[in-house]
């Protein structure tokens, strides 16, 4: 029963992106299309196996080093285990109105923390190279959106700076809303 409130607690924090993923067929960004070797590394987090998962991240990462997405996954795999540790991905921590409303008791590992920030860093600085020719890049955008809205969780459950978090979010509505805006038009529609 715990396995399933953790792995339901994990869905629940991915399912924004992973449905829009899915949701946005034909993108011409390697963000919109599955990658068997990502999803085998993600399985893993899903079962509490981040150190596997992480050398599955680093190997994708190492023959797609000018996409941000391997540094996103790398930064989950870091927040995901943290989350863990500290209780987060249970129904207990959501059922518990003070631990939900004001975050973790004690703080969060600093070394996992930091690692989780040097992820995400670099992330960004590769979906920035990426915006330099094209301001719309999928990737990038979606990079973007996730890794401000994983330093939104950090910071609002993990640091408990709730306004820094507020903010963060803010930051990954723009780039979905960016994101949306230039690839929503690709979609064919329906009659």
């Amino acid at each position: 029963m715990l396995r399933c409130s953790k792995f339901l607690a994990l869905l629940l924090l991915l399912s924004p992106a992973i449905g829009f993923a899915r949701g946005v067929p034909n993108g011409d960004s390697p963000a919109f299309t599955p990658v068997p070797e990502l999803n085998a590394g993600f399985d893993l987090l899903y079962v509490q196996k981040f150190a596997e998962a992480r050398q599955i991240f680093t190997s994708w990462e190492s023959r797609n080093q000018e996409d941000p997405f391997g540094e996103v996954a790398m930064a989950a795999s870091y927040l995901f285990e943290e989350l863990y540790l500290q209780g987060v991905l249970t129904s207990d921590f959501f059922l518990n109105e003070k631990k939900f409303l004001h975050g973790i008791d004690g703080r969060p590992n600093p070394e996992r923390m930091s690692h989780f920030g040097e992820a995400l860093t670099r992330a960004r600085e590769l979906a920035k190279v990426r915006q330099k020719t094209n301001p719309n890049d999928g990737e990038a955008l979606f990079a973007l959106t996730l890794a401000a809205g994983m330093e939104s969780d950090a910071e609002s459950i993990l640091q408990k700076k709730h306004m820094n978090g507020l903010r963060r979010m803010k930051e990954a509505n723009k780039y979905a809303a960016c994101l949306l805006a230039n690839y929503i038009r690709r979609r064919p529609t329906l009659t």
